[in-house]
């Protein structure tokens, strides 16, 4: 199957309710299965998992991934680390 084909199947393509846009969900989400780790971890962690996990889900809607995007989120991430390293190496230097 050609790349072209690929995106049409996983679109919709021709359908009544075809895939018009990324981020239009096209499959029912899943439910998470340790709502409770979620729940606990967002708050001792000052909402850092919340934050990730939103962005995630934008960038991986339908099960699929634009390399694009991809891009973009972990360059961000990546950056967002890096300058946390360096702050929290800075801060503890004896």
């Amino acid at each position: 199957m050609s790349l072209a084909e690929n995106q049409r199947f996983m679109t919709y393509y021709g359908q009544e309710y075809a895939q018009l846009d990324r981020l239009q969900i096209m499959t029912p989400q899943e439910d998470v299965q340790h709502e409770w780790v979620k729940a606990v971890a967002n708050p001792v962690l000052w909402g850092i998992p919340a934050h990730y996990l939103s962005e995630f889900n934008d960038v991986f809607a339908n099960d699929q991934v634009y390399v694009d995007h991809w891009q973009t989120f972990m360059t961000s991430c990546i950056s967002e680390w890096h300058t946390a390293v360096v702050w929290v190496c800075d801060t503890w230097r004896p």
